[in-house]
């Protein structure tokens, strides 16, 4: 590098948000992990996928259980404790409903204790548009889509 500075900064134009390497390479805050282990934080989306019937439903309702308990997921990785929301685009109230009892139990939870914490979207009517998922998912700490 010679130290020289471009003669004329480039203009940025508005809706492009452009960083300078000065904030390119300023300290970042420590992560907000939800699950460490997982590598799962606040930010890019998570995907789980795999062939149908394959236990995807029942491991991201574990997930939400956990999350919203504080407890463990699947009894070995440690979770931050906030609001989780499960958006069932698929079981239905009975299936979905009859799970999260069976998984509450299985873990020692008690019901009372997801009050506030604990929320799920059966069977929306609505498509999600990108505007209503940030909506719904604010003030939660895990927005679940089952597709």
């Amino acid at each position: 590098m010679n130290g020289t500075r471009p003669v004329d900064a480039p203009q940025r134009p508005e809706g492009l948000n452009i960083i300078g390497a000065s904030e390119l390479f300023a300290p970042l805050p420590p992560v907000d992990w939800l699950c460490q282990s997982l590598r799962i934080a606040p930010g890019a989306p998570t995907l789980f996928a795999g062939y149908g019937y394959s236990g995807k439903s029942v491991a991201l309702q574990c997930m939400a259980l956990s999350v919203a308990s504080g407890c463990a997921l699947w009894g070995k990785y440690a979770c931050k404790r906030g609001r989780a929301l499960h958006l069932d685009y698929e079981q239905g109230r009975r299936i979905t409903s009859s799970r999260y009892q069976r998984l509450a139990f299985a873990d020692g939870v008690d019901p009372r204790e997801l009050v506030g914490w604990l929320e799920c979207g059966v069977l929306p009517s609505m498509s999600l548009t990108t505007d209503l998922l940030c909506r719904v998912g604010e003030n939660r700490t895990l927005v679940e889509v089952d597709s």
